[in-house]
């Protein structure tokens, strides 16, 4: 009928709990055997303009998001029909005016759609298009140490020890517990990723140099970064849950060709 058959997998979590991790390695294992999308929650963010007004400038708040236009999109996609995926600028908070990603789907065979971010099973809307839900699992503790020394790290999102905190406490914390620890009970697998990732080695060597990180401190360079993904070595964890998605996949896919849809 001109439509390919369609697995759609969610993967939620909280913020810097390794979500996205695991959702690039699966979409690595199943674009080898078949085609496979990639969709981003974070795409679908609304303008600022639009957050400050009905979320008060939170931007851990479900209604921030335009998940309407994703569930339209997925729809869309297992009827065969291509798609514009959003490019949203995070330096603007907007999207980028005429910019999208086309992802057009096979004609026939299998079809493999990762929807991955915070609120993926958080409306039931969007929940009812999953096929496979997963929830990535890490303690509070190990996401905070994580997401300090992402986004503070230079190419990544450049911001100030104290920054980070401050949004933690004010905003993803609380949206945490609200709205995303809550979906946990919606998933089909829980998988835990509590590995502790390595010191961040950029704050250790600017603190050396000019005493303890204030919004005030200097860049470091990009020697000073080089050593500090060593990301497979704390989301080690994942694996096994990596390993059985993706041989579900590879057998549905392999149903494919010996039933001569691929």
């Amino acid at each position: 009928d001109g439509s390919p058959s369609v697995l759609v997998i969610g993967v939620a979590g909280g913020s810097a709990s390794g979500k996205t991790t695991f959702s690039t390695r699966l979409h690595a294992a199943c674009a080898r055997v078949c085609a496979c999308a990639h969709l981003s929650h974070d795409a679908y963010y609304k303008d600022e303009c639009d957050v400050n007004r009905e979320c008060g400038g939170n931007w851990d708040c479900p209604a921030a998001l335009h998940t309407r236009e994703l569930c339209e999109h997925i729809t869309a996609l297992k009827a065969g029909t291509p798609i514009d995926v959003p490019h949203y600028d995070f330096g603007v908070s907007a999207r980028e005016v005429g910019a999208s990603t086309r992802v057009t789907p096979p004609s026939a065979g299998l079809l493999v759609i990762i929807v991955e971010g915070l609120m993926v099973l958080h409306e039931e809307a969007l929940r009812s298009l999953l096929d496979l839900r997963v929830y990535i699992d890490c303690d509070e503790d190990t996401r905070f140490m994580r997401r300090l020394a992402r986004d503070t790290r230079r190419g990544e999102r450049d911001r100030t020890v104290a920054s980070v905190y401050k949004a933690w406490a004010a905003s993803v914390k609380p949206a945490h517990v609200a709205y995303v620890e809550p979906t946990r009970a919606h998933a089909h697998v829980v998988v835990p990723c509590h590995g502790v990732p390595p010191a961040p080695t950029h704050l250790a060597r600017r603190a050396s140099k000019s005493g303890p990180a204030t919004p005030g401190s200097p860049a470091m360079s990009p020697a000073m970064n080089a050593d500090v993904d060593t990301d497979a070595e704390h989301t080690a964890s994942l694996d096994p849950a990596l390993q059985l998605v993706a041989a579900r996949v590879e057998r549905l896919a392999r149903v494919h060709v010996a039933a001569g849809g691929a």
